[in-house]
């Protein structure tokens, strides 16, 4: 007897709270889901590595630090611009530069800023 319970649907439950699947993975019981190479399944579908890096579901490689490097190596940084291997950073052209800024603004007015929405009244009555 090694403590593991077989559920009713094929699951084993372990001594220490986590079920394993029967495809070999494990549950955690925050319902990730443990592959058997190590890394951790989040519930959206984004998959953990073992440094603590996020690999999104296009191949897309999440950073700590919240910079996603790209599957050719280069990294896109949180604005948006593109860092190169050798370090250097790619810039954005005007077009760019005014879709993200429109962008953020739109962001900042659906999120509720009081102080924006005041600000956009006053401009279109002034």
């Amino acid at each position: 007897m090694d403590g593991r319970v077989e559920l009713m649907d094929g699951r084993v439950e372990l001594m220490d709270g986590r079920v394993e699947l029967m495809d070999g993975r494990v549950e955690l019981m925050d319902g990730r889901v443990e592959l058997m190479d190590g890394r951790v399944e989040l519930m959206d579908g984004r998959v953990e590595l073992m440094d603590g890096r996020v690999e999104l579901m296009d191949g897309r490689v999440e950073l700590m630090d919240g910079r996603v490097e790209l599957m050719d190596g280069r990294v896109e940084l949180m604005d948006g611009r593109v860092e190169l291997m050798d370090g250097r950073v790619e810039l954005m052209g005007v077009r760019d530069i005014l879709k993200n800024g429109w962008m953020r603004l739109i962001w900042l007015v659906f999120r509720g800023e009081p102080w924006l929405a005041a600000w956009l009244g006053s401009a279109r009555l002034g």
